[in-house]
């Protein structure tokens, strides 16, 4: 439900798939959902985190600015920062806001250096904001410039993320509205 805490892990057992071999071909095939970090499927809706692991990986490097306009739980900015990049992350709920910004809060506080790729271990950590906004108002972007786009957009409204939050994407109970709204972020 839109209340839901995250759960914590007992361990972090491992920073990365134990397959963690890239795909070879366009159609992804994963044996399982993903379980790595601090990844779980306890947000309703979000995506198994190999997808954003592997659009990362194949567009873009380490160092480079990944921009995920509907966080939810944060899925898109936990491989972010295993894999090195930086990270924007927002979303209209406050409570998918939240619940992002403590995943990445026990990720950072769990994950010891020694755990971390060299690189990341000499001080190049890389920097994950999340805040409370709306996907068609991207403003806030100093120059308006991110080097990829990694996002997971709601289903419609098969899943309802908030309670009244005005401008959710999600409460639009309209197809072609939806579709007009999405248009305006995909801008």
């Amino acid at each position: 439900g839109i209340t839901l805490q995250p759960k914590k892990r007992k361990r972090i057992l491992r920073l990365r798939p134990q397959r963690d071999k890239a795909p070879t071909t366009t159609v992804w095939d994963f044996k399982n959902r993903g379980d790595w970090a601090v990844h779980c499927g306890d947000y309703r809706g979000n995506w198994s985190p190999y997808i954003p692991r592997e659009i990362i990986r194949h567009y873009s490097k380490r160092g480079d600015l990944v921009l995920d306009a509907f966080v939810g739980g944060g899925t898109t900015l936990i491989e972010c920062w295993l894999l090195g990049r930086h990270g924007i992350g927002i979303d209209i709920s406050p409570h998918a806001v939240a619940y992002a910004r403590k995943k990445i809060s026990e990720l950072k506080q769990r994950v010891r250096l020694k755990d971390l790729p060299k690189w990341r271990a000499k001080g190049s950590m890389p920097i994950i904001k999340i805040r409370c906004g709306d996907a068609r108002d991207l403003s806030f972007l100093k120059d308006r410039s991110v080097d990829l786009v990694c996002t997971h957009p709601p289903y419609g409204r098969a899943i309802k993320y908030t309670h009244g939050v005005e401008g959710d994407l999600s409460r639009i109970e309209n197809e072609a509205e939806f579709c007009k709204q999405m248009e305006i972020v995909a801008k």
